[in-house]
């Protein structure tokens, strides 16, 4: 029982990037700062960079820019290893074609180092500069070791707002403090899609929708599947929005959009006096057990891997209902089939 249903959470139908693979880096990233890199500082009299490799100190209103930063399109986020201490540094992106500078994000830490992540999907596809620009009173320092890397925790989602972070190799992406929303791409779910799942847990909020309506629920700290229907209209093509406010703390996603189906039960039946034989298949999701109810008689078959059962059952009734026995990503399925009369 427990292998099965590992196997069958391996092989559940998913939409793409859903799985959460671990975050792997993207190319172009600035890297460490130093002037052999090409980075360089605005303002900040009496500013010296420090031996190669090591963090440079930020103070007395200095500025750091990084040397032209191709980002790839995909790019979702990317890694600042920072101390801010008792300042805060905002990081913008500056486009190199002089269009306006774009916000990535404020970064309050701790004194020591830390790798924070800023969202940088605004600026996919563009070249620019990161600026940091530390925040504070005189004499506090804001110290900045490296700058990457780039990288896609949700590959090939669009990103809408705010930002989705990965949280560690295990399949999982955070939000955190503020609102995020990501779009899935477009995706063939089948005809047989009723609805997806999203597997969330900690403080806040999720809403999602699959083209039907919204569907808000709050979190909680254990994880939790939320069912989200698909409209009808877009069962085949679908595109999954979600949106997570963690209300100033922390939401953890994982398997986004796995695909829930209702499979269709097709049967004929057979008699031999009171003996009926019911022989058909499921189609539209790998169901494991179905049921035959007809009065008072019951009976129940195994489905073969190729969706066939044969169930068989002593009755006189004539209308017999069939069902299968639902599972977290294939819905129960019901029919209706008519036996032969009794002869006398």
């Amino acid at each position: 029982m427990i292998a099965f249903a590992v196997a069958a959470a391996l092989t559940a139908p998913m939409l793409p990037g859903g799985d959460v693979p671990a975050a792997t880096p993207l190319p172009g990233a600035p890297g460490v700062p130093s002037a052999e890199a090409g980075w360089t500082v605005r303002g900040g009299a009496g500013f010296a960079w420090p031996g190669a490799g090591a963090p440079v100190r930020l103070n007395d209103n200095t500025t750091l820019v990084s040397p032209d930063v191709a980002v790839p399109p995909e790019a979702q986020a990317l890694g600042v290893r920072i101390a801010t201490g008792a300042a805060f540094a905002v990081i913008v992106a500056e486009p190199v074609d002089g269009s306006p500078r774009v916000a990535l994000g404020t970064v309050e830490t701790s004194a020591a180092l830390t790798t924070t992540t800023v969202p940088v999907w605004r600026v996919a596809g563009r070249t620019v500069r990161i600026v940091i620009d530390p925040v504070g009173a005189l004499g506090e320092v804001v110290t900045v070791a490296d700058v990457g890397p780039l990288s896609a925790p949700l590959p090939g989602w669009t990103p809408t707002a705010g930002l989705v972070e990965a949280a560690g190799p295990r399949g999982i992406v955070a939000v955190r403090r503020e609102p995020a929303a990501v779009t899935s791409p477009t995706a063939d779910a089948g005809r047989y899609a009723r609805a997806v799942l999203v597997r969330v847990r900690g403080t806040g909020t999720l809403r999602a929708r699959a083209g039907g309506g919204w569907v808000v629920r709050p979190l909680d700290r254990r994880w939790r599947d939320v069912r989200v229907p698909v409209g009808p209209a877009r069962r085949r093509a679908l595109a999954l929005q979600v949106r997570i406010d963690p209300d100033g703390g922390v939401a953890f996603a994982r398997r986004l959009g796995v695909i829930v189906r209702r499979p269709v039960v097709r049967a004929g039946v057979r008699r031999r006096g009171l003996r009926v034989v019911v022989r058909g298949r499921v189609v539209g999701c790998p169901a494991r057990v179905v049921r035959a109810t007809a009065a008072r008689a019951h009976a129940s078959a195994r489905v073969g891997r190729r969706g066939g059962f044969t169930v068989r059952l002593a009755t006189r009734q004539r209308r017999i209902t069939l069902a299968t026995v639902g599972t977290p990503t294939c819905e129960p399925g019901r029919a209706r089939v008519t036996a032969p009369p009794v002869r006398r």
